[in-house]
């Protein structure tokens, strides 16, 4: 991750990405450019993702902070490649199809808040 965002009690884990549960997930602060990665030991063959939405607290995190964000992939964790949008809607999951795609590295990408419930790889 970038960097977190003290505010929102997010666990910051790979179990919270995995659990199914819209209020755990991982959350990053706006410092300009944000993202959360999964690194991967070998390249899998990604067919699609599924994101959704942090709804952790909401007095001070909106479930919509992503939006307009990308999904993005690397061979070289440097030059990136745009495979899909973010575009969250409370409380619902949304799947890219990505189409089978080897990448050792892939990324939520946002310049703003970036949080998520989920980061699922088929």
């Amino acid at each position: 991750m970038s960097g977190t965002y003290p505010p929102v009690a997010a666990e910051n884990t790979c179990a919270s990405l995995l659990d199914g549960n819209f209020n755990t997930g991982a959350a990053t602060c706006s410092s300009g450019e944000d993202w959360i990665k999964a690194i991967f030991p070998k390249p899998p063959c990604v067919t699609s993702i599924t994101i959704a939405p942090l709804q952790e607290d909401t007095n001070v995190w909106e479930a919509t902070n992503g939006s307009g964000g990308s999904v993005q992939y690397s061979n070289d964790d440097q030059t990136w490649t745009n495979c899909g949008n973010i575009e969250y809607v409370a409380m619902q999951k949304q799947k890219i199809e990505i189409g089978g795609v080897d990448a050792r590295y892939w990324r939520l990408y946002c310049i703003s808040y970036l949080g998520t419930s989920s980061f699922i790889f088929r």
